[in-house]
């Protein structure tokens, strides 16, 4: 090829590939300025510090719905700063994407507090670290009596984890020796993210997702998050604090999860495999991050399903679309959470704001009740009651001052005395085992051991690990003849004594439990230390169950797994108290029904059982584990035909899920009962 033909190749070969790129610069450049304003969400824009924000004074419309914000980008009426305030945190749901103005949660809870302003902070997209800045920002602005924290557990993990949404910067905060930092607290709107989520390339191929590749985008690990998400928690909390506010952190579930519960408690496993099940995880990891934080929250799952009444269909009305959108509130949706808002606030807010209030005693009073503590521990009880009664005087409502009363009177041997101290301080203080403990031993010093059983059996109820009553209670039982239960307790107490290091009554406990061996010609070996240890561990279980259930009575959830612990540590009846208490609100429970039905059947009164599990049976007829549980009934009352034909219908559906263990079981029942009942000859076989 000529020389001056190499040239003009090489020179178009240059031009081609500046024009080319010339013209890639220019697309980008009018994506990235057309995109420039583009944001998470309509109605929202770029700001430095929270990533994006609602647009101030701004109305538009979005498939027939309107959105209108105040000058402040609130969606709420102008700001009226001479009146109270109730402050709504939260993302898209609490926002009230796809509905009108009028039909937000905002809306409606202004409807129920006319002497209050609602005012809603919450925007499309934002993480839990986006809440608190949010709140942080405009609480000055305001006279805030109540903040409303609006936890989506479908996405608020993974949002207040990473630094960016769809590609657009935002603050992301990280727990760092205990303290929160913002690692970025100040969003450059050409920051490598913003650019390129905006780019002409980004969009031709999105699932590249180009800024994973040319950013340092950061997002915490799984632990990291939670322990952060606590902090905020706890931060939000403070700041309503600071301005003597009250906080409430409501837990809003997906339909997916709603769904999933609900079908669970129907006994509906078919069902309940096309939910996924992981945005019930994601539910049941955010309650538990509340219940460690202590902090007032509404759980609005337990009220979804108590208010669907086992209706699929029900529970989709609280959605948009009838549930296409399983993430926001219908306006019916939006005005059942006001009303369960107001409920909880008048009523629920209130006590649990008094529980954690405390009327502190005066430095010299403190001065006293110390002196008179140490009179007890020197034995001196006749000085120590004599300061305990002029303290009471001065302070009638303390109830460690009773408990200091009673432990006087004990030592000066006033059983009588002791006993009414005691209970008045259970009365202010309905948890206080050590008084159940105190009053069970003074029960059993004066010889009266049924009554002392029950009062350590009380004292166990509340703390279940305290292994003072778990001596106690054995050597009660031992005086009444009750020699396996007593060894039971007295094991248990003596584990406990030694994870305290509590040598000398570790060794006391040895030495009862040789001698209940002996007495009660006991096996030595059939109460492992691998089943003391399960045992205790289902006792931690079940006292941190119902300490939160004296904070949230009707927290339906909790209570079923209550019962569920109950049930595997042989505790009967206090099973059946609480599934029956879950009936009392939902009725439709076949799940508790059966287990209830299962009860009565261990204890042999049949007649009550097959009542209950036909209860269950009449909610959901393909209900497995009843069918098997009714047909157990009906073999052992000589009903062989109706034991077959509800094994057979058990069989059927242990089959379509996969049940193994009860397939199998079915089967063996159905056969061993065909061959002892002449009558039942031309049975169908069983296919395998």
């Amino acid at each position: 090829m000529p020389q001056t033909k190499v040239k003009e190749f090489i020179f178009a070969t240059v031009v081609s590939l500046i024009s080319l790129i010339s013209a890639c610069l220019l697309v980008e450049g009018y994506f990235v300025l057309k995109n420039w304003n583009r944001s998470v969400a309509l109605g929202t824009q770029f700001d430095s510090n929270l990533g994006w924000v609602n647009i101030p004074d701004y109305s538009f419309s979005a498939d027939n719905r309107t959105y209108t914000t105040n000058k402040f980008g609130l969606r709420s009426q102008s700001l009226n700063p001479a009146a109270d305030h109730i402050l709504i945190l939260g993302d898209s749901v609490a926002y009230g994407a796809g509905v009108n103005d009028q039909e937000t949660l905002s809306f409606y809870l202004s409807e129920k507090f006319p002497n209050v302003q609602v005012l809603n902070l919450a925007v499309s997209g934002y993480g839990i670290g986006q809440y608190y800045l949010a709140l942080k920002n405009f609480i000055d602005k305001t006279r805030p009596k109540l903040i409303i924290t609006m936890i989506y557990t479908g996405n608020d993990f993974a949002d207040t984890r990473k630094d960016n949404l769809f590609g657009i910067s935002k603050p992301l905060f990280e727990t760092q020796n205990g303290k929160l930092v913002n690692l970025n607290p100040s969003i450059s709107r050409l920051s490598c993210q913003n650019i390129i989520s905006r780019s002409w390339i980004n969009s031709l191929i999105p699932t590249i997702k180009l800024q994973n590749y040319l950013c340092s985008s950061q997002e915490l690990n799984f632990s990291n998050a939670k322990l952060t998400i606590n902090k905020l928690f706890q931060q939000i909390h403070r700041v309503g604090k600071d301005k003597n506010a009250d906080t409430i952190f409501a837990l809003s579930p997906s339909l997916i999860g709603s769904q999933w519960l609900n079908c669970y408690w129907q006994g509906k496993p078919e069902n309940c495999q096309s939910f996924d099940s992981g945005f019930h995880q994601n539910y049941r990891d955010f309650k538990e991050l509340l219940e460690e934080t202590k902090l007032p929250f509404l759980d609005l799952n337990n009220s979804f399903v108590l208010k669907a009444k086992g209706s699929e269909k029900e529970l989709s009305t609280l959605y948009n679309q009838n549930g296409k959108d399983f993430h926001h509130y219908s306006p019916k949706g939006n005005k059942l959470v006001a009303e369960v808002l107001k409920s909880f606030i008048d009523k629920d807010l209130n006590n649990l704001v008094s529980k954690r209030k405390v009327n502190f005693l005066s430095a010299e009073a403190i001065k006293n009740k110390k002196n008179a503590f140490d009179h007890i521990k020197r034995g001196n009880f006749q000085k120590s009651l004599e300061l305990i009664e002029k303290l009471i005087e001065q302070n009638p409502k303390r109830s460690e001052l009773y408990f200091l009363l009673g432990i006087s009177y004990q030592g000066l041997i006033k059983y009588p005395e002791a006993l009414k101290a005691f209970r008045k301080t259970i009365e202010l203080d309905p948890l206080n085992f050590e008084s159940h403990n105190l009053i069970g031993l003074t029960h059993y010093k004066t010889g009266k051991s049924p009554e002392a059983i029950v009062s350590f059996k009380n004292a166990l109820k509340i703390m279940p690990d305290f292994a003072d009553t778990h001596f106690n209670l054995a050597l009660a039982l031992n005086s009444v003849g009750k020699g396996y239960s007593a060894l039971t307790h007295m094991r248990i107490s003596k584990e406990l004594y030694n994870r305290k290091k509590n040598g000398l009554m570790a060794g006391l406990a040895e030495k009862e439990i040789a001698s209940y061996i002996n007495k009660y010609k006991i096996n030595s070996t059939s109460l492992e230390e691998k089943d003391i240890s399960a045992r205790l561990s289902n006792l931690a279980q079940i006292k941190k169950l119902e300490g939160l259930l004296v904070h949230y009575p009707k927290d339906l959830d909790r209570k079923y797994e209550l019962a569920q612990k109950y049930l595997d540590t042989n505790q009967t009846e206090l099973a059946q108290s609480e599934l029956k208490s879950i009936l009392k609100d939902y009725p439709t429970g076949a799940v508790m029904w059966n287990d209830l039905g299962f009860l009565h059947m261990k204890s042999n009164r049949f007649e009550e059982a097959s009542e209950k599990l036909k209860k269950a049976l009449e909610i959901n007829p393909e209900f497995a584990n009843a069918h098997f549980n009714l047909a157990t009934i009906m073999e052992k009352s000589g009903e062989k035909e109706k034991a077959v034909h509800h094994f057979k219908k058990a069989l059927e559906f242990f089959r379509r899920f996969n049940n193994e263990k009860f397939t199998q079981l079915s089967e063996e029942a159905i056969n061993r009962l065909s061959k002892s009942n002449n009558s039942i000859k031309k049975r169908e076989p069983l296919i395998k």
